[in-house]
């Protein structure tokens, strides 16, 4: 599953979707303002990889690799891929 957080523009989610992928919006577990590590938390827990363009989130000492449940990774740096693109006609 993605979870987008709450710098991620909502339209996304139909987007996220649309490409094949399990997607949901962290406002809808947690408030919108609620702090990095809550939402690193939310993440691990629902097993899910994390989409943001919060850059506090790629800072290896707050967050490093083998100490972290969720996977994250930012918008701004790499592109989401479909897995499997329309063919248009």
């Amino acid at each position: 599953m993605i979870l987008l957080d709450a710098s991620i523009p909502r339209r996304y989610l139909s987007l996220v979707a649309e490409w094949g992928y399990p997607a949901e919006l962290s406002s809808a577990h947690v408030q919108r303002d609620a702090p990095d590590p809550e939402i690193i938390a939310l993440a691990g827990k629902l097993e899910a990889a994390l989409l943001t363009v919060d850059l506090d989130f790629a800072n290896i000492l707050d967050y490093p690799r083998p100490n972290t449940a969720a996977s994250s990774f930012s918008a701004t740096s790499q592109r989401m891929k479909p897995k499997s693109m329309p063919h248009s006609k």
